[in-house]
């Protein structure tokens, strides 16, 4: 086992862990640029793991490389490391699937290519992530919905999404912020299983480079500060 370095959200991010520990079926964290969100659900997931041996979670994105660049190894391996050691998982790269000593199961993936999209969607899994959903069709996102259906003592199965905001035209804003339907636009059945969070990068201010902010996110064009500084 390497040295435990413990996660320490900042106090937003404690209301967005509480937010996934709530009655909610569908959890949404959206916001701006390194604002945590992936973190928060990557560490999610690894907690989920380490807690119900033998359970199985999907983090998928629209491009399965992209998935394996930018949550597997800037996220979910060096978090890994960080808490239970090389020595406490495996990783099988031609599997994109990282598995942990008490048998649980992480895999990582893409829903953009048919075939590897078959591939994940072969098995059954406790919780589904949808990472970047701003890339993400409707169609893609509920033909993966079907596979949250394994079944382990206590755990409760359950859908994570995150993306840097875009088009109010988007399904994702019409169920999460409108709480309407995306095919016909008319009101949620159960609203209450879909609930989102808004955390920016002034939330993660502790966990960034000084200059971050102010020489960045600050200097950006009004509509790219919008959306990545402001979330919005």
């Amino acid at each position: 086992m390497g040295t435990t370095v413990l996660f320490k959200p900042t106090a937003v991010q404690k209301k967005a862990l509480a937010l996934l520990k709530g009655g909610a079926k569908h959890i949404l964290l959206f916001g701006g640029s390194r604002s945590g969100k992936t973190t928060v659900l990557v560490m999610a997931i690894i907690y989920r793991a380490l807690k119900y041996a033998g359970s199985r979670h999907l983090i998928c994105r629209y491009r399965a490389k992209d998935a394996r660049s930018s949550v597997l190894r800037e996220t979910l391996m060096p978090w890994l490391d960080n808490t239970i050691g090389k020595s406490g998982y495996t990783y099988l790269a031609h599997e994109s699937m990282v598995t942990l000593v008490n048998g649980s199961e992480i895999w990582i993936g893409g829903l953009g290519d048919r075939e590897q999209a078959d591939k994940i969607l072969g098995h059954e899994y406790n919780t589904i992530y949808f990472n970047e959903i701003s890339q993400l069709s409707y169609a893609a996102v509920t033909t993966a919905y079907s596979r949250l259906a394994m079944r382990i003592k206590g755990c409760r199965n359950l859908f994570y999404y995150d993306c840097n905001p875009g088009s109010p035209l988007h399904w994702a804003y019409k169920i999460f912020v409108l709480k309407k339907t995306f095919l016909s636009g008319e009101q949620l059945e159960k609203p209450e299983l879909y609930q989102s969070m808004l955390l920016n990068p002034e939330d993660n201010k502790a966990n960034l480079p000084e200059d971050y902010i102010s020489d960045i996110l600050d200097t950006l064009p009004e509509k790219q500060k919008a959306r990545f500084r402001d979330g919005l």
